[in-house]
């Protein structure tokens, strides 16, 4: 289990001001390697400083400029095939090449404008492309970039959705929480219900109910069933389970104070998450 440090700090240059900071990673190997991504703007153009982590110290990279003023984001920013993708504008995606250390844009598809909790970027699994998943009221399109064109790949209208599965319809206020991988499943805030959607198979599973009207961002990754925990020293073994009874196996976990994990079952595999 890799422990990470405290994000590196640096000096901010005269006139700029912090705009956005991200954590990113990808599967490499055995393990992850891991970027952390600090953005800074005088108004009229912006600076990324990159760092890497290696051997439990993060490392300056790299430094690079754009012409691009770059706002706090809006768009989920993500690294694949040593690029890293974040939003630019309101319908421009900013590219940043990690090898060249040259930036890039281009447009959304189709006049799209990126919108609060509405729009997500996910990774192919053959790093060649980026899928993209817009939410329009209670219609989702997931857009598949290659090259340089953009492919409409499947539309879901959740009102429809929700008659097919005799669900109740909670469509009149939904938010993009995350998505996975591949653009297989997302996790959408509909109303008060936190919602799993299985993309490829159609499938919609209520995994949270809260007066709270958000949980914060869910984190996805995969992991062996079932999972290990390290020992907890110092504290009484009292955690707290829940578990739904379904074919999904899900399982809620709160134990101290950590943030909420969130289980999904895929076949021996269970889907992780947490929610703050």
């Amino acid at each position: 289990m890799v422990s990470v440090p405290l994000f590196p700090c640096h000096e901010r240059q005269e006139g700029y001001f912090h705009t956005s900071s991200r954590l990113l990673f990808k599967e490499e190997g055995d393990g992850f390697s891991y970027v952390y991504l600090d953005m800074e703007s005088d108004g009229t153009k912006s600076r990324v400083h990159i760092y890497m982590l290696q051997g439990g110290v993060w490392c300056v990279h790299a430094s690079a400029t754009t012409q691009l003023p770059c706002q706090p984001l809006k768009l989920n920013t993500l690294l694949a095939d040593n690029k890293i993708y974040m939003e630019a504008t309101l319908s421009e995606i900013l590219v940043l090449d990690l090898i060249a250390l040259s930036f890039s844009t281009f447009h959304l598809p189709q006049g799209l404008l990126i919108g609060d909790h509405g729009t997500m970027l996910s990774r192919a699994d053959d790093d060649t492309g980026v899928y993209l998943i817009h939410l329009e009221e209670s219609r989702l399109c997931i857009w598949l970039r290659t090259g340089d064109n953009w492919l409409l790949v499947d539309t879901i209208c959740f009102h429809e959705m929700c008659a097919q599965l005799g669900m109740s319809d909670i469509t009149n206020w939904l938010f993009i929480n995350q998505v996975g991988g591949n653009a297989e499943f997302l996790f959408l805030q509909m109303g008060h219900c936190l919602v799993y959607v299985g993309i490829k198979c159609r499938k919609l599973c209520k995994v949270l109910t809260s007066k709270d009207q958000w949980w914060g961002r869910i984190h996805p990754c995969m992991m062996i069933w079932p999972p290990t925990f390290p020992a907890l020293k110092n504290d009484p073994p009292s955690c707290r389970y829940r578990f739904c009874d379904d074919h999904d196996a899900r399982a809620l976990f709160t134990c101290f104070g950590v943030p909420l994990l969130l289980l999904l079952r895929s076949g021996d595999r269970f889907q992780v998450g947490s929610l703050g």
